[in-house]
């Protein structure tokens, strides 16, 4: 498995944050990449595209956040657009979060039952029905349930790699209304609560310039209000901020190592806003409660 320097060194080298920062969410549309792009893309598989124009922000009725369901299309003439990885199962499309490495003998290896052949099958010339049939999808791989992750949720490809096998996690995070913190963290989805064995933090201005160098919690006190956090943050709202990235509040990077060896990543924000690391937009779960302060303290402690 990978240490959470390595996990966090890999996802930023795949996004470009300050482009990401003005991501906006409301019908979100994927289109598909040209072939002269791919072309320069070279040994990249055929990857969805984000056509920046389509997003706005997710919709919020006061009785949670709705993240709308994504549309696969192909790109409109001058469309920016940027990569992204996704395949289809059972009508709803998954989009790579990250990966893990296991031995390829793992006793609890996160490869579960195998479900189909992501076909990697969209390109410009795909007809209207291959959107939407099961296993369509930018890349190609074999498609497997994630053990302890219910399969309407999250689902892996598995790589075969040197060694042992990547397991690159996709998961199901649109389509989805999300009230408090337990819809996304609780046993449906994360199961956060319980679960975890170690975390480490990293400052915003280390995380801005590209830092992996993160500080590890080793006071109890430190478990004790992450553990507390963690309570609170199931109990909270899901909420709006469209604000946010315009304001540039100061920020805190949380990483948790899972039991399974997986690693989930907080993002705290000055003000009590708690953000998803794999959800893009302006969805967060808004915590009023001194122990968002007492965790948040650890953004100006070193």
């Amino acid at each position: 498995m990978k240490t959470i320097s390595e996990w966090a060194s890999d996802i930023e080298k795949k996004v470009n944050t300050k482009r990401l920062s003005q991501i906006r969410y409301r019908k979100i549309t994927l289109t598909l990449i040209s072939a002269a792009a791919c072309i320069a893309l070279v040994a990249i598989s055929v990857f969805a595209v984000v056509g920046d124009g389509n997003l706005t922000a997710p919709e919020s009725d006061g009785k949670g956040v709705t993240v709308p369901a994504i549309e696969i299309q192909k790109p409109e003439e001058g469309v920016r657009a940027s990569m992204i990885a996704l395949f289809v199962y059972q009508g709803k499309v998954y989009t790579y979060i990250n990966s893990v490495s296991e031995p390829a003998d793992a006793e609890n290896s996160l490869i579960g039952e195998h479900l189909g052949t992501a076909a990697g099958n969209l390109n410009e010339w795909s007809e209207d029905e291959d959107y939407t049939a099961d296993f369509s999808a930018s890349v190609s791989g074999e498609v497997h349930t994630l053990n302890g992750y219910d399969p309407s949720y999250k689902l892996c490809v598995a790589v075969p790699s040197e060694g042992g096998v990547t397991v690159d996690i996709y998961a199901n995070l649109n389509g989805i209304t999300l009230v408090k913190g337990e819809d996304l963290y609780g046993e449906s989805r994360e199961n956060l609560k319980g679960n975890y064995i170690d975390a480490a933090y990293l400052t915003h201005d280390k995380w801005d310039s590209g830092s992996t160098d993160m500080t590890p919690l080793e006071d109890s006190e430190d478990f004790e209000n992450l553990s507390a956090f963690i309570d609170e943050l199931y109990s909270s709202p899901f909420v709006t901020y469209e604000e946010i990235y315009e304001s540039e509040p100061n920020q805190l990077h949380i990483y948790l190592t899972m039991n399974n060896g997986t690693t989930l990543g907080l993002r705290l924000y000055e003000g009590g806003y708690v953000g998803f690391d794999q959800m893009l937009g302006y969805a967060f779960v808004k915590m009023d409660s001194p122990v968002f302060d007492a965790v948040f303290a650890l953004a100006s402690a070193e």
